[in-house]
């Protein structure tokens, strides 16, 4: 999913993301996530198999991933009644939250960055 509002993380702070369906489990975060662009021809929905050469544009780094999306499901009993308590657990959707590729763009070329670069050259 394109990015549109920032996503809500765990911890309540707001991130502008790529939604990716992807598999995301804990220790992911921070790793890149690249992407292909089918070639027109092809279409979007066309599977290639392994021994055929590539014919998409390609790899362009999408982001990094920050984390895996989750979601509270009801605890239920194996008639899928709900518990008595109320309870729930924490599930993960599938989904990972990228960073665009360009917000890492302006954050590492940020007048406050580039100047702590160009002191630290300096030093070294």
């Amino acid at each position: 999913m394109m990015p549109g509002p920032p996503v809500e993380r765990q911890d309540g702070s707001l991130q502008d993301s790529f939604l990716v369906d992807m598999r995301s489990i804990s220790g992911y975060s921070g790793s890149p996530a690249f992407t292909y662009i089918p070639a027109p021809e092809l279409g979007f929905r066309r599977i290639r198999h392994a021994n055929e050469p590539r014919t998409d544009i390609g790899p362009w780094l999408l982001g990094v991933d920050w984390g895996h999306l989750q979601r509270l499901e009801d605890v239920v009993d194996r008639n899928g009644g709900k518990h008595p308590d109320g309870l729930c657990v924490s599930s993960n959707t599938g989904m990972a939250g990228i960073v665009p590729a360009w917000k890492l763009y302006d954050l590492l070329y940020s007048e406050g960055l580039q100047a702590e670069r160009k002191e630290l050259d300096k030093r070294y």
